[in-house]
């Protein structure tokens, strides 16, 4: 009995041992491929994780900082309100 394939390669058919190989290696490098892609996207999920992390902390700085100066700045108004209110009496006493 005779067998026959249809190629794509010009008619030569491949030997069984350069198809085995081939289909062996097949699965190699689709791991391949996907451990490099797992790795590429680990390291950019670190790249971003690291970088909103810096964010955060710049923030959180800033408003401290600002949270800071607020205070500071009312407690200069709260002095400045009460010298005023003890100058009103002072002047009110001296009227009297």
């Amino acid at each position: 009995m005779r067998t026959f394939s249809i190629s794509d390669e010009g008619g030569v058919p491949q030997p069984i041992e350069m198809r085995w190989r081939a289909v062996r290696k097949a699965p190699i490098a689709t791991s391949a491929v996907i451990v490099l892609v797992l790795i590429a996207a680990g390291a950019a999920g670190y790249w971003l994780y690291r970088d909103n992390a810096l964010r955060v902390a710049e923030e959180t700085r800033r408003a401290d900082e600002t949270r800071r100066l607020a205070e500071l700045e009312l407690k200069a108004e709260q002095e400045k309100a009460a010298q005023a209110t003890a100058q009103r009496e002072a002047k009110l006493l001296s009227e009297l």
